[in-house]
């Protein structure tokens, strides 16, 4: 019984434990395309994020990027074009607002 007891603690304490996953096709995919399988969200759910090449220009739509034309700007006020940069990687993950044709997008956060 002490021994089911322990296999049982053990098995447990590991599934909950902090691995990468297995090198599984997925994950050699994303090595491949130049991604790192990190750990993200409120869930820590292993996903691929692949930097994108132009993270960190300047520019006013998200036409101009690889990913979203990103602002840390959450309120426009009169008819000035607005401006930010492109998105970093492909992770959607954290608090973001676009920019599009100059003008506060969507704003939105995620877990």
């Amino acid at each position: 019984m002490k021994l089911k007891l322990a296999l049982a603690s053990l098995l447990l304490i590991s599934a909950c434990t902090s691995t990468p996953p297995a090198q599984d096709s997925t994950a050699s995919t994303c090595l491949a395309g130049g991604g790192t399988m990190k750990q993200v969200g409120k869930l820590q759910s292993w996903k691929c994020i692949t930097p994108y090449k132009d993270a960190g220009k300047a520019c006013t739509d998200s036409s101009q990027c690889e990913g979203e034309c990103q602002t840390s700007v959450t309120t426009q006020t009169g008819t000035n074009p607005i401006s930010g940069t492109c998105q970093v990687d492909n992770s959607h993950f954290g608090c973001s607002a676009t920019v599009e044709k100059g003008k506060l997008g969507r704003a939105i956060c995620v877990d």
